[in-house]
């Protein structure tokens, strides 16, 4: 027995495959939106089911977080930006459109782009300068 119907769900199309799709984003942001993340735009906003993300971080329209992810407490995820296995610090800022942010780690309080692309282990800390290449 389940609780909803649509957990079981057959998939015969790639129409039923992109509603099953939505409805796997819309309990992963119902999830975080019940646990204190702003979410401004939840039909636009993709976020994996391994991502973790922080109370009181806003994420702003067309963002998608992917794998094993880890965004902070108190971040601020502006629009257009794809964050893929990375670690962002608590109190960071993302510009909008940082076209990716893969395998990263910000591990203090920081603001990227717009327009950048940290390259994979990139490491931006309080003592160093950020490995930020301009696109």
């Amino acid at each position: 027995m389940v609780d909803n119907p649509a957990e079981i769900r057959g998939i015969n199309s790639r129409t039923e495959l992109a509603e099953v799709s939505r409805i796997v984003r819309q309990t992963k942001n119902e999830e975080l939106m019940a646990a204190g993340v702003t979410i401004i735009d939840p039909a636009t906003t993709y976020i994996d089911s391994d991502a973790e993300v922080g109370a009181d971080t806003v994420i702003h329209p067309g963002v998608s977080i992917e794998g094993q992810s880890r965004i902070g407490a108190a971040c601020e995820i502006q629009s257009h930006v794809r964050i893929v296995g990375s670690e962002i610090a608590d109190r960071s800022i993302i510009h909008n459109f940082l076209p990716h942010h893969r395998f990263a780690y910000c591990r203090w309080a920081r603001r990227s782009g717009p327009f950048a692309h940290l390259r994979p282990e990139t490491v931006v800390g309080k003592a160093q300068k950020s490995e930020i290449s301009w696109s």
